[in-house]
């Protein structure tokens, strides 16, 4: 049977309700192992009160079996099916479970990721260097806010960062920019949190502050380069109409055409595609026609060999100059970045801090290279069976920790059920990546190459299981939303981000009755934006008191 259970589980789908039934037959599957079964089951959530209504259903559900609880009914006889044996069987097995669990309640692991994280962390603190007493840093942009203002103190005592910032003040004032560079060097200190970010980090620690100066001073030669020759080559046009009399009015749209689009160019010292969205100038492109009939042929000709040999330059070399144009300002940051380093480990070591993300990566090479049951022996628990709940947010660092030890425990027979929806993916900030859970059993990402053996024991073990009933919602709204995720994957999405709706459709379960009916209604009448809050709220208010008015008998 397989074991590696991969549940696709949309808003209202039950999804508690299948974490719980699948705890609960972990558990009580081993009448020899009541007192421990749990305690070799880790289910891990996103957030602390998540994690805590799942220890609560579970500790209920417990109790609603043995009790009869009528609720329950159905859950019981999915559970005594799944493992043969009666119903009085399974309410004696659930009321010992709940008992050993209140007396061990510390051993009952329903946790947030974060939180098996750092008691993973704890376990290995002399393996990976870390300070006795440490606390977790949460307000990381606070932290770095202190880091940059100690930076900037530095400005007229530290040589690099002198030279840096006197020579991004210059560069911004040149392009009548903001000259203080502390607003981006916030922006630029969130990439450092960016696991996506760390491999391209590592790259740039590897350079010498003489060896990015020397690049920067390339990228700001391109950069001249290319707004040279455009307003060069723009300038040869106008010279042109200079030396034969010709004037704004004499060419196609006049003022508004392409004389328009060059003078732009020469304006702003450079050529975007953007620029060229001109229907006088689109129109000309088309036709070959600049000038208008009363000049001849050849003074149009040689006006459109002019335009040409511009627009074939910009076309070369725009993405170089754009690419160098946006690298420009940052690889003044890049050139602090030993510096901001160093403030940073600096001040952690004094403090005592270490940054949630940090623990990521810390245990990432604990997790590749240890076997997981030492893993196990030094946390002082042994899991076999994982639940993942939200998987859709967890991160690349969090998933790879988790895929050794899940390995474990599916190599011993266990199970493990990872749950999530693709279409409720909102942490990216916090390096979610959602293509991890929807290219599942695949594991290899762009910065993980599992062995050939471990990738191939999730292939052999894998199995979907998509939650097709919704449970929460009326039959109206059910089917709205599923034939809109269904139109919007069709139609609206490219064809990467499809597979996150492939399992989008849902049901009204057909034994549960409706006693309200669903309301749907869509404005597409054009609102200003400043009359779009007060449209919005009159329309509710409408919308309620008409279905008020309508069912009123209800209540």
């Amino acid at each position: 049977m397989k074991a590696f259970h991969v549940i696709t589980a949309s808003a209202g789908s039950g999804k508690t309700y299948t974490l719980c039934e699948h705890f609960i037959t972990i558990a009580v599957s081993d009448p020899q192992q009541l007192k421990h079964g749990f305690k070799r089951i880790l289910a891990v959530t996103f957030t602390n009160k998540a994690a805590a209504e799942l220890k609560f259903r579970i500790l209920q559900t417990l109790q609603d079996i043995h009790n009869e609880n009528p609720s329950v009914a159905k859950l019981t006889s999915s559970i005594t099916t799944t493992l043969g044996i009666s119903t009085s069987e399974l309410q004696q097995r659930c009321i010992r479970v709940h008992q050993f669990i209140l007396h061990q309640y510390s051993q009952f692991s329903v946790s947030t990721l974060d939180s098996f994280t750092h008691k993973l962390v704890r376990a290995f603190h002399q393996e990976l260097e870390l300070p006795g007493p440490f606390t977790i840093e949460l307000d990381v942009k606070g932290f770095y806010n202190r880091i940059i203002g100690e930076l900037m103190d530095l400005f007229g005592k530290n040589a690099t960062v002198t030279g840096v910032v006197s020579d991004f003040a210059r560069s911004r004032i040149h392009d009548a920019g903001h000259w203080d560079p502390q607003f981006l060097l916030w922006s630029f200190t969130e990439l450092l949190e960016q696991e996506r970010a760390r491999p391209y980090i590592e790259i740039i620690r590897q350079f010498k502050d003489s060896e990015l100066k020397a690049q920067h001073e390339s990228i700001v030669k391109s950069i001249f380069y290319y707004q040279t020759e455009v307003v060069k080559r723009a300038d040869a046009v106008f010279q042109y109409a200079s030396s034969h009399g010709i004037t704004a009015a004499m060419c196609i749209g006049k003022s508004r055409g392409f004389w328009a689009v060059l003078q732009k160019i020469k304006k702003q010292q450079t050529c975007r595609p953007e620029f060229f969205e001109n229907t006088h100038f689109e129109k000309c492109i088309r036709s070959g026609i600049w000038l208008s009939e009363s000049k001849s042929a050849a003074h149009n000709s040689a006006i459109q060999v002019k335009i040409s040999e511009l627009l074939k330059f910009a076309e070369a070399h725009f993405e170089t100059y754009e690419l160098c144009f946006k690298m420009r300002n940052q690889i003044y940051f890049l050139r602090l970045l030993k510096e901001i380093e160093t403030l940073c480990e600096l001040r952690k070591k004094e403090e005592q801090r270490v940054f949630i993300s940090e623990l990521n990566t810390k245990i990432q090479d604990i997790a590749r290279e240890e076997r997981a049951e030492f893993i196990f022996e030094r946390m002082g628990n042994r899991y076999s069976h994982f639940l993942i709940d939200e998987f859709q947010d967890t991160s690349t660092l969090q998933w790879q920790n988790f895929i050794p030890l899940i390995e474990n425990g599916l190599a011993q027979g266990a199970s493990s059920y990872i749950v999530g929806d693709g279409k409720q993916s909102i942490y990216r900030w916090r390096n979610a990546d959602v293509k991890q859970f929807i290219q599942l059993p695949t594991l290899k990402t762009e910065t993980y190459h599992p062995k050939p053996d471990t990738q191939q024991v999730f292939k052999n073990q894998f199995i979907e299981q998509p939650l097709t009933f919704n449970w929460r919602s009326s039959p109206e709204l059910i089917s709205f939303n599923s034939s809109l995720f269904n139109f919007v994957s069709a139609h609206c999405l490219p064809q990467s981000q499809k597979p996150i709706y492939k399992s989008c459709t849902q049901y009204p379960p057909a034994d549960k009755s409706f006693k309200y009916q669903g309301y749907i209604q869509i404005h597409h009448e054009g609102v200003s934006t400043e009359q779009l809050v007060e449209v919005q709220e009159n329309t509710l208010l409408n919308n309620i008191t008409k279905c008020l008015k309508r069912w009123v008998f209800i209540w």
